[in-house]
């Protein structure tokens, strides 16, 4: 039997159609339980559902002088920045999540793990004690394997608007809004986890204003299903359909896991961009409100003005 996890695109021509196509009220979404977890990423261009760190023409080579082209290279450029990032924010005073003593000793630790990454007999992966100082990184614009997203529908709208108007326009480019259900999220324990195709990872978002105002989240494949000793990281879409092609929901709850996921497409053509940044804007859903800070203020002002 065939399942799919990833379901039929939706196609729309205003912003006003998309947003009732994201509203939590509507065809979409409105017969959706409270406790469903649905999840949800803006992207100002249609591409790939590929993290920051796997992606062509990143800032990752400005911040190492690594082999990025090189795949285990490319992994421990992504250690290195994470290590110098706690290194740096620690020795400023700054709050780090779940630090410790014991992550301080595995940051040590893996300073020194070069050659046998080199080897091929080990690659480097964030522990589950550096997954919320990953998340940090990530959300502060380092590039790492982690995928971010928010539980908030017209957030996502947001930035796929906002990140629009800043790419090179043509009359078929489309601005996208992935949904991602993930059924079991917080519902079993530890064990079961590590067998899950996608882990959900949070950050603490107390002494994170922007994670607050934007509920931050993030998503990582699991290691044990990925081709990483290939050099392959697909997809997020061609990642969860592959493993759907294979599963056997009578087997094990890791397969029922996958066919229970769901991951659907909405677009909207770019020009479209502006109209939608106006429309979210009658909800509040502005720059002051997505970036806390002064700064932000200046931004809807702009915005106001344009519109005016």
């Amino acid at each position: 039997m065939t399942f799919h996890v990833v379901q039929p695109q939706v196609d729309c021509s205003t912003a006003q159609e998309f947003l009732n196509a994201l509203s939590p009220w509507g065809s979409y979404f409105g017969d959706a339980r409270l406790t469903d977890y649905w999840l949800f990423r803006g992207q100002g261009e249609d591409k790939p559902l590929v993290p920051s760190l796997f992606r062509k023409n990143n800032k990752l080579s400005s911040l190492t002088r690594r082999a990025v082209d090189n795949y285990p290279q490319l992994l421990l450029a992504e250690r290195d920045i994470l290590i110098q990032f706690f290194e740096i924010a620690d020795k400023r005073g700054l709050i780090l999540p779940d630090d410790s003593q014991d992550l301080r000793s595995i940051l040590e630790t893996v300073k020194s793990k070069d050659f046998l990454v080199e080897k091929g007999l080990e690659s480097w992966s964030p522990t589950k004690l550096a997954l919320s100082l990953t998340a940090l990184a990530q959300h502060y614009g380092i590039p790492t394997r982690l995928l971010d997203w928010t539980r908030q529908s017209f957030i996502a709208a947001f930035f796929a608007a906002e990140s629009a108007l800043k790419v090179d326009k043509s009359d078929f480019s489309l601005l996208v809004v992935w949904s991602f259900l993930f059924p079991l999220f917080g519902k079993h324990d530890d064990i079961s986890k590590d067998t899950d195709p996608v882990h959900v990872v949070t950050a603490p978002s107390a002494t994170n204003p922007n994670l607050k105002a934007q509920q931050g989240i993030f998503t990582l494949f699991n290691r044990f299903y990925t081709k990483e000793s290939e050099g392959i990281y697909p997809s997020m879409d061609k990642y969860l359909e592959d493993l759907a092609n294979e599963a056997d929901p009578e087997h094990s709850d890791a397969d029922k896991l996958i066919v229970d996921l769901r991951l659907r497409k909405f677009t909207l053509p770019i020009s479209e961009a502006s109209k939608l940044l106006y429309l979210l804007a009658k909800i509040d859903i502005t720059p002051s409100a997505i970036y806390p800070g002064y700064h932000s203020i200046v931004s809807d002002i702009q915005m106001l003005n344009n519109w005016e």
